[in-house]
C-alpha cells in the first residue's frame, strides 16, 4: 500500500469521558462526526443464508455500502476541521506523512473533496500528491469519488422517484459492478470482468421480500448457471 489510511479501512469514532463515584459527572463526548464524504446505503432485503448465490449477492451489496462511504477517510472522523468561508480542512499526521483533506461547498449545492499527501512513507515520497477526489450534492442524490492510488472509483445517483443506482469499479482487480435499488424495495446487480472486455460474471435480482434469482457466467460472458432462492 502506498498510503497509510488505506491500511486501516475502519477506524471508529472514539468517545472520551470521565466518571467518578465520589464526584459523578456526565460523560464528555469527543468531536462530533462531520460528513466529509459520501454517505450512501443500499438496503439489503436478502436474508437467505442457505443459498450460496443469495449470500454472494448480499456480500456484493455489503461491498457497495462499504465502498460508498470511502472507509479510508474514517480517521478524519475524530479530527476537528479548520474552516474558512466555504472551505473545511482536516489534517491527519502519521509519522513523517501529512494527509490533508479539503472539502469545498459550492454555490450550486455540490460539494467537492480532495485528499493530498505530503511527506514520506517508508521509501515513498509525496509532494502535494492528489490521492482522492470526490464530488457530491449536499442533498445526497448524486456522487462520484475516485481513489487515485488504489485505482478504485464509485458513482451514485438517485432519481426523483427514489431509485438508487451505483457503479463500483476496481481497476486494480479488473472488476466492475452495477447496482440498482428501486424505491419499491426491488433491486438488481451485475458484476463484470472489466478486462480484457466487460464480460458478465454474476447477476442477481431480488424482490422487497428478499426472494430472488441469479445467473453465473464463464470468463467469456456465456451463461453457465441460473437459479432462484426463496425468502
Amino acid at each position: 500500500m502506498k498510503y497509510s489510511i488505506g491500511v486501516v479501512l475502519i477506524m471508529f469514532l472514539m468517545l472520551y469521558g470521565c466518571k467518578s463515584d465520589s464526584n459523578p459527572v456526565a460523560d464528555v463526548p469527543g468531536p462530533a462526526k462531520t460528513a466529509t464524504w459520501v454517505q450512501i446505503s443500499f438496503p439489503n432485503p436478502i436474508k437467505n443464508t442457505s443459498n450460496v448465490n443469495a449470500v454472494k449477492a448480499s456480500g456484493l451489496i455489503a461491498t457497495y455500502n462499504l465502498a460508498a462511504t470511502a472507509p479510508w477517510l474514517a480517521p478524519f472522523d475524530s479530527i476537528t476541521p479548520e474552516s474558512f468561508k466555504n472551505i473545511s480542512q482536516w489534517t491527519y499526521v502519521t509519522g513523517t506523512l501529512t494527509e490533508t483533506l479539503k472539502e469545498t461547498s459550492n454555490g450550486d449545492s455540490t460539494v467537492t473533496c480532495e485528499l493530498v499527501f505530503n511527506g514520506t512513507l517508508g521509501a515513498l515520497k509525496y509532494t502535494n500528491d492528489l490521492i482522492y477526489v470526490a464530488s457530491y450534492r449536499s442533498n445526497g442524490t448524486l456522487a462520484t469519488w475516485s481513489n487515485v492510488l488504489a485505482l478504485q472509483s464509485f458513482k451514485f445517483a438517485q432519481d426523483i422517484h427514489g431509485t438508487k443506482t451505483g457503479d463500483w469499479r476496481d481497476d486494480g482487480k479488473g472488476t466492475y459492478t452495477t447496482l440498482v435499488d428501486s424505491a419499491n424495495g426491488n433491486g438488481s446487480l451485475v458484476s463484470y470482468l472489466a478486462t480484457p472486455a466487460q464480460y458478465k460474471a454474476f447477476a442477481a435480482q431480488w424482490l422487497a421480500d428478499g426472494s430472488g434469482a441469479w445467473a453465473s457466467f464463464n470468463p467469456g460472458g456465456t451463461q453457465t448457471g441460473s437459479g432462484i432462492w426463496g425468502k
